[in-house]
């Protein structure tokens, strides 16, 4: 049994700094499956190193292989990018001067 990635799957799993081969191992070796919200498509979920990695795979029986649509770790956020830290920085600068201007008033 093979386990292959879209690339949206490639693209989450670098975005969140997931290893392929933990992803494999969990798909490979879960510790539970569900079926998932989409028709076809099996969760998959295995702690490793204490992080419970999730991941949604659809099975191809043409080629005796799951897909892997996505892949996540559950309560680890996706990081900000960059740009936007940059970009809304000041915006939040302004909001917490405001909260703090209306916390001194009361």
């Amino acid at each position: 049994m093979q386990v292959i990635f879209t690339n949206h799957a490639l693209e989450r799993i670098r975005l969140r700094h997931l290893s392929e081969s933990d992803i494999i191992a969990t798909v490979t070796n879960p510790t539970k499956t569900f079926p998932s919200d989409k028709s076809g498509e099996t969760k998959f979920l295995r702690t490793i190193k204490k992080r419970r990695y999730q991941v949604i795979a659809k099975w191809l029986s043409d080629q005796n292989s799951w897909l892997v649509v996505s892949a996540w770790v559950r309560g680890e956020e996706d990081p900000e990018p960059i740009l936007w830290t940059i970009l809304a920085a000041p915006f939040r600068l302004i909001w917490e001067i405001i909260k703090f201007a209306f916390r001194k008033e009361k």
